[in-house]
């Protein structure tokens, strides 16, 4: 069975009744669970100082923080006003989407540990803390000082609990390490702020920004939904995206097969040790649904047209854009 899910961007917009307000009295046939989109900005900013472009208006020393606190509440005055209208009418649920990726310390030295510790905060903490617990992490307001936005007592119970589920984006995991010799600066951003080098495989340079990575790891998403049990209680989760990005647009795309095979199998698994509540150290995350990325080729935020994932393959340059079932798709619809 095929049940669509519907993002809203509340990050960028202001929270109305009118559009959510049409969208649900028109769509309660079929419509059962709504979305908002949160991703913790990477290092892409404008502003001054830390910005990609000469902007002299702003401040990327605070931004990131701004930006992440109103999506928060946002996205918490959408699921208000979705709960109190709509939802006892049309029995959906409504929840929040995150970036993710498991983290392993590249070394096993105590400053590497606290390094991917600490960026594990940031990356996550930074949103599900919020909504769990009403408040940022500990670790976060030591850091970040008075660049990191309070919330209000209102805005506290606002923002706890609103939540039905948490999506998913996981496609791969991350090498962790602290960096040598940091000299602090008057003037820090967020990834300041973490302090962590990633990097995509143990041979791979390391980097201050997380950068798409190419490690197949499903034991990864099998942790990441640990952590998050353990650390938040026992959520609901779907995974929204999952899936391999190839050079070269292959029809006969047997290492996309072999990906997805591996993350379904890691995803299975969670849900049948949550099933079956197995009395052993490793608990299963309440996982509800899996959607693989994606239906066909598209523009893809970091690669444009140069990665395909689509399990039907898009031919750009041509006019007609032709479309074409890869193996893949074969394999999907019928697995």
């Amino acid at each position: 069975m095929i049940s669509p899910h519907i993002p809203m961007c509340v990050s960028v917009s202001l929270v109305i009744d009118l559009p959510i307000g049409q969208l649900c009295s028109s769509q309660t046939s079929w419509l059962k669970q709504i979305l908002t989109t949160e991703i913790p900005p990477k290092k892409n900013h404008c502003s001054y100082p830390f910005g990609r472009s000469n902007f002299t208006a702003g401040n990327s020393t605070t931004e990131p923080y701004l930006f992440v606190h109103q999506s928060l509440l946002a996205h918490a005055s959408t699921v208000r006003l979705y709960r109190k209208k709509y939802q006892a009418a049309q029995k959906g649920i409504i929840g929040m989407n995150i970036y993710t990726m498991w983290l392993y310390p590249f070394t096993d030295s105590a400053e590497d540990i606290e390094a991917t510790e600490r960026a594990t905060t940031f990356l996550y903490g930074w949103i599900l803390h919020p909504l769990v617990f009403g408040d940022y992490p500990e670790t976060m307001k030591k850091i970040a000082g008075s660049r990191l936005p309070s919330f209000s007592s209102y805005e506290s119970e606002l923002v706890t609990n609103a939540f039905d589920f948490i999506g998913l984006n996981h496609y791969t995991s991350l090498y962790t390490s602290n960096p040598p010799n940091t000299i602090e600066g008057p003037l820090r951003d967020f990834t300041a702020d973490w302090a962590t080098l990633f990097r995509g495989t143990k041979d791979a340079p390391p980097s201050a920004m997380i950068l798409p990575g190419k490690m197949v790891d499903p034991y990864g998403l099998e942790l990441i939904l640990e952590y998050f049990q353990e650390k938040y209680g026992n959520l609901s989760f779907y995974i929204l995206e999952n899936g391999y990005g190839g050079s070269d647009g292959t029809l006969n795309d047997l290492d996309r097969i072999g990906y997805l095979t591996k993350y379904i199998e890691s995803t299975l698994k969670e849900i049948s040790i949550s099933v079956m509540a197995l009395a052993n150290s490793r608990n299963g995350a309440d996982v509800r649904g899996y959607s693989v990325w994606s239906f066909m080729d598209l523009y893809e935020i970091y690669s444009g047209f140069k990665t395909h994932y689509g399990l039907v393959a898009v031919e750009f340059d041509t006019e007609e854009r032709r479309r074409q079932p890869r193996r893949s798709a074969h394999w999907y619809s019928t697995s």
